[in-house]
């Protein structure tokens, strides 16, 4: 397992994962691309069996102690595997070092185990925000104290 930044290589992997994980409002390649080449973001993707096998994307604002997680995905055939713990610890990880404080992100209310998953890395609900997700759902919004200063 190997954890990297994602390159414009990695897209057509990308879109493969973005596709089968979410239902709703899923990335394009010009999305993919923007991030990779301009965006003030750590997007990362994991390695397994020389594919891409998942990623992690967190977004950044100028003069803000805050980094917004945008997503995380998990191939199907490599979940349960700590991959996705993997990504969150690299992204936990790289959001210290810009100096962040914190970490959000919501989480649409019938995902389960993706809120279990981040309830047990530690993150607190702080509010509900009814069809943030429009005819997909509901979302809450997640948070976790990071302990550092301001992102760059």
């Amino acid at each position: 397992m190997l954890i990297r930044n994602a390159t414009a290589g990695d897209i057509d992997a990308l879109l493969e994962i973005e596709k089968n994980s979410f239902d709703c409002y899923w990335l394009k390649k010009e999305n993919f691309l923007h991030l990779i080449k301009k965006g003030n973001c750590d997007f990362i993707v994991l390695i397994a069996d020389k594919i891409v096998a998942g990623y992690a994307l967190a977004l950044y604002k100028k003069n803000s102690n805050k980094a917004y997680l945008y997503s995380i995905a998990v191939e199907s055939r490599y979940r349960k595997k700590s991959f996705g713990k993997n990504l969150l610890a690299e992204i936990e990880h790289r959001a210290r070092q810009k100096k962040c404080t914190s970490i959000h992100l919501e989480v649409k209310v019938s995902a389960s185990g993706v809120i279990s998953f981040y309830k047990k890395s530690g993150y607190k609900e702080i509010r509900f925000i009814r069809n943030y997700y429009g005819p997909f759902g509901d979302a809450v919004v997640y948070h976790k104290s990071i302990h550092s200063e301001t992102c760059d």
